[in-house]
């Protein structure tokens, strides 16, 4: 559901902007696998360049794929994961943990996408936009030159370009052709951490120590690992006070074996229901010019 919210004190507002993550609406996700043996590991990030007149865009990705050089496809992920395109425009977000994939030349990833919803500015006024026409739900994505590494993990992030997928027909009506970029980065690079990343403590592995199995969408479980130089929040204070089930947020980096090391890590809201994200639409201020109150277009 998109939604705003008008005339919110300022004071009296905390925000936890959740544009780094996304959620599921069905399914549940298990542990990340043990790779076979010089087997690759494939890390799906997503993002978006924005276009300044979408103040909210939501799509289901429904299912996932890659389609080798010799034609021979493999599933990523059947599970529905909805993302929250406008708020991926400051970091990625995780959408696929795949292991034991083949190793070599990788031409096509498809994705199956369903349910838009759009909201844009107009004249001023966030407006909800009725039935926006999607060309096509089925979408291939040209890999190039990308190959999985014998053995290793690679990183594949794909840019939704906002500006060019969302446009308006002679009549009026709103039209979504999906573009998406892709970029092959490897683990380590700036392109492949997680911001602020909101997600779940859905395990506590005995191996390696000091890990916990991070359920960023219930289509993904990532395994993060944490060392002497992780930062706990207060709320936090140390790695033993980490529990199944609890909300945490956190800022890690992809590593060559498929897993997240940890810069940061604090405790979330304890529920989705007390975070607040979404899109500043207007400011309003007082007489001397100062803030007072926002607009806000949230996504939940």
């Amino acid at each position: 559901m998109v939604r705003w919210i008008s005339g919110v004190g300022l004071l009296g507002l905390a925000l936890i902007l959740g544009g780094c993550g996304s959620t599921a609406s069905n399914g549940a996700a298990a542990p990340p696998p043990s790779p076979t043996p010089g087997a690759s590991t494939l890390s799906v990030f997503v993002k978006d360049a924005a276009a300044d007149n979408v103040l909210a865009f939501k799509v289901d990705v429904t299912s996932m794929s890659v389609t080798d050089a010799n034609g021979r496809s493999t599933t990523l992920s059947t599970v529905p994961m909805t993302f929250e395109m406008r708020h991926l425009e400051l970091a990625p977000t995780i959408a696929v943990e795949a292991g034991s994939l083949p190793s070599g030349a990788y031409n096509t990833l498809n994705l199956t996408l369903a349910n838009p919803a759009l909201v844009v500015n107009s004249a001023g006024t966030p407006t909800q936009v009725s039935n926006p026409q999607m060309t096509s739900t089925s979408v291939s994505i040209p890999l190039s030159s990308f190959s999985l590494p014998s053995g290793g993990t690679q990183g594949l992030v794909l840019d939704f370009d906002l500006q060019r997928s969302i446009s308006q027909n002679a009549a009026g009506g709103w039209v979504i052709t999906p573009v998406f970029h892709e970029s092959a980065v490897a683990p380590g690079a700036p392109g492949m951490q997680l911001v602020d990343t909101v997600g779940k403590i859905s395990g506590l592995p005995s191996s390696p120590a000091n890990s916990f199995d991070f359920q960023a969408n219930n289509a993904t479980t990532a395994r993060i690992i944490t060392d002497a130089n992780t930062v706990f929040d207060a709320g936090v204070t140390k790695f033993s006070n980490l529990q199944v089930g609890q909300l945490v947020e956190i800022q890690g980096v992809l590593q060559n074996d498929g897993t997240f090391l940890a810069k940061y890590i604090e405790l979330s809201a304890s529920s989705s229901l007390l975070r607040i994200g979404g899109v500043v639409s207007a400011i309003q201020k007082d007489a001397a010019g100062n803030p007072t109150s926002i607009n806000l277009v949230v996504q939940n």
